[in-house]
């Protein structure tokens, strides 16, 4: 993500939506890590907006959510996003079924 300047009003909604997606970003890893998703020691402990995250160090897995989040900032740049969900799905035999629906 390319930062704007920040002293027009279309920098300061650039800045905006790259702080949202990189909230969205540690909230994808510390939910996937909390969830049980992958096994906890891929992840390790993190500050991010005062808080503690957990952010995984499996290189595959951080480049997908980066790409993701990426996707996700190019059209929260065109103004097209309603609401970002994150579906957690869950194996059963050979179908997959809906585990967790969480609206961030």
């Amino acid at each position: 993500m390319k930062s704007a300047s920040s002293g027009t009003s279309e920098g300061k909604e650039i800045r905006l939506i790259e702080s949202t997606c990189e909230f969205i970003e540690a909230a994808v890893h510390t939910i996937l890590c909390i969830r049980g998703v992958y096994p906890r020691v891929i992840f390790k402990a993190m500050q991010k907006f005062n808080a503690p995250v957990r952010m995984s160090r499996h290189t595959k897995l951080t480049d997908y959510i980066s790409d993701v989040v990426e996707g996700l900032y190019q059209t929260m740049k065109k103004g097209i996003v309603h609401k970002v969900e994150l579906l957690i799905l869950k194996q059963v035999g050979k179908s997959q079924t809906l585990a967790e629906n969480i609206y961030i």
